[in-house]
């Protein structure tokens, strides 16, 4: 009997751990998702042309990467992150479910949402899409267009006559 006992306390203790160790992922992944969303927001403006950017590529030029470093630094990095990030948390999640312990959240995620996740008819090459994907792809939109014209605003009040006249061009 004693042993048996023992055994619950271990199983519980892991799974415990297990549930610890996927909220920190989940929490760590969310603080680095928040800030590549954050530099998406700033890449348009003055603030990131003129003082994060000398500032990255100063501290990023390297003989391998050259000036391109703080692209890379920028846009590749933290979605690798957050791709290794998800895939150990997936793996987590599997070993939690495998216990029979994931059953309450299943249960917690059809209640909230639920109305999101119903299904959508759009006639056309989409097909059935859900209200959650509509709003993604609405919200994307409205940041590329965001993005690129900030990026236009920024880039057209950088010229000065002076540089188009050097160039050969017309004001």
């Amino acid at each position: 009997m004693e042993g048996g006992n023992h055994h619950d306390h271990g199983a519980a203790g892991r799974t415990m751990v297990l549930k610890i160790t996927r909220r920190a992922i989940w929490l760590l992944t969310m603080v680095v998702l928040l800030g590549h969303i954050m530099m998406w927001i700033m890449m348009p403006t003055m603030v990131y042309w003129k003082t994060w950017l000398p500032t990255m590529e100063s501290g990023l030029n390297s003989t391998f990467f050259g000036f391109q470093g703080s692209n890379l630094l920028v846009h590749t990095t933290p979605v690798l992150f957050i791709a290794v990030a998800g895939s150990v948390y997936l793996h987590l999640g599997k070993m939690l479910s495998n216990n029979g312990e994931n059953r309450e959240l299943g249960a917690k995620k059809n209640r909230w949402g639920g109305w999101m996740r119903r299904s959508m008819f759009l006639e056309g090459p989409l097909g059935i899409v859900s209200r959650m994907e509509v709003a993604f792809v609405v919200m994307f939109v409205g940041l590329v267009v965001w993005s690129f014209s900030t990026y236009l605003h920024v880039g057209f009040s950088l010229l000065s006559p002076l540089q188009i006249h050097d160039d050969g061009g017309k004001l």
